[in-house]
């Protein structure tokens, strides 16, 4: 991206105003502000000390932003996991389907053997006693 492709956003943080260059949006980076200002917030709200300087305040600030960031990486890291996870079980599934697929086409096959079969005996079965019947009606 070229410098004049980048944003000039000004925003304030921590009571002070920072001229931001950035290939963000100014929507990201003005939400970006507000999120450490929210940590700041925070950061003043839970903090003992009264005596605390600004300074402070930005590094607890930035302490807990780092937090947020490694706990949202691991985080990260394992639906990664758990997506490689779901994505081999899938694997087995489909190749398992495969096989049932093919299973069920040759119980089909087989079945339709069976069946033909069936059909063949039943068709001598009844041959058979139409012809022990007019063996009898001879006598």
């Amino acid at each position: 991206m070229k410098d004049t492709d980048k944003n000039f956003i000004t925003v304030s943080i921590g009571g002070e105003m920072f001229e931001l260059i950035s290939d963000e949006s100014e929507e990201y980076i003005v939400n970006l502000a507000r999120y450490v200002n929210k940590k700041i917030v925070s950061v003043n709200k839970n903090t003992r000390s009264v005596s605390t300087n600004s300074d402070m305040m930005r590094i607890l600030a930035t302490v807990n932003v780092a937090d947020d960031y490694f706990k949202e990486k691991a985080e990260n890291v394992r639906l990664n996991d758990e997506a490689k996870t779901n994505q081999s079980l899938l694997d087995l599934l489909r190749e398992e389907n495969e096989f049932l697929q093919k299973e069920n086409k040759r119980f089909a096959e087989e079945n339709a053997i069976f069946s033909q079969k069936i059909s063949e005996f039943e068709r001598l079965a009844l041959k058979n006693e139409k012809e022990q019947v007019k063996g009898h009606t001879k006598r």
